[in-house]
């Protein structure tokens, strides 16, 4: 019963503790860069992802990048490509929840330590849930007019696909949670490789989509453009053997059609085109040798 009392009292006072001030974060957009961009060779790739990982690469072909989105198939390996360059280059990820597990620990790190020992590691999950529910409402609930454009734009796009409401639900999460590590990552002069951000979940919207394609992709386009942040995204391509080889591995392998790795693959291959399109600057790996 204390236990219970005193989950209680400390989720109260949560509530009242956790202010995020409104942000006016800056954007950092280099005029001069954007108006040069049409200079930077799109079509450029690393033939294999070790080359791509090796120290310094990325930086050459990004000079001076703030946040890049990665996105690509699933089990292609985007998971493998944050990881690695999180660890090597001491960077900030948004794979597994890294990076939202950061932002709570900055915000409350102190009843965090208390809620562990009260509670313990699975009823720890319940707890950082909560937590990041609260954080992003307060984030996105602030008066800054290019985020709430851009988030209407996603909504709308969301709304218009026609997904499952499952499916709707966990992609809006996924995309306002990153939304959120990128942000108050900026504020900080930190970097951040974005795995499950917006780019990564167009791929999901074409696939589960019920809706027209072409009426679809045209509102994808418009979140690719009204995205308020660094317009930067790496393609991880794997092999279609190879990604279906990893999913199966992993239990995730759907069949049925529109759902295989063949049409997440297509759908991947569209999404790089609609960021070439919108002004992104981007690169494509291969993943050939099934890093994962």
């Amino acid at each position: 019963m204390r236990t219970i009392m005193s989950v209680g009292l400390c989720k109260k006072s949560l509530a009242s503790f956790i202010t995020i001030k409104p942000l006016h974060f800056n954007l950092c957009i280099n005029v001069n860069f954007l108006l040069s961009k049409s200079t930077v060779d799109n079509s450029l790739h690393f033939k294999d992802m070790r080359s791509a990982l090796e120290v310094g690469n990325i930086e050459k072909r990004f000079p001076g990048w703030r946040s890049i989105e990665i996105f690509g198939a699933p089990g292609a390996g985007k998971s493998f490509f944050c990881r690695n360059l999180f660890e090597r280059e001491n960077i900030i990820t948004t794979a597994g929840d890294i990076g939202m597990m950061r932002v709570i620990d900055q915000k409350v790190g102190p009843i965090m330590n208390c809620f562990n020992r009260v509670l313990g590691r699975r009823l720890m999950k319940n707890v950082y849930k909560f937590l990041s529910e609260l954080i992003s409402q307060n984030f996105w609930a602030s008066k800054n007019p290019q985020l709430q454009e851009y988030i209407q734009t996603v909504e709308d796009a969301v709304c218009r696909a026609k997904l499952r409401k499952g499916s709707e639900r966990n992609v809006l999460k996924s995309i306002r949670n990153t939304g959120l590590v990128i942000g108050l990552g900026y504020e900080r002069k930190e970097r951040i490789l974005v795995d499950e951000g917006l780019v990564r979940k167009l791929v999901t919207l074409i696939v589960q989509s019920g809706t027209n394609e072409n009426d679809q992709l045209e509102s994808l386009r418009n979140c690719l453009q009204k995205y308020p942040w660094d317009k930067k995204a790496i393609f991880i391509d794997a092999p279609i053997a190879t990604s279906s080889q990893r999913q199966v591995s992993r239990g995730h392998i759907i069949f049925g059609p529109g759902k295989t790795q063949a049409d997440q693959q297509a759908a991947a291959d569209k999404v790089w085109l609609l960021c070439k399109e919108s002004g992104w600057e981007t690169l494509r790996i291969c993943n050939k040798n099934h890093l994962h």
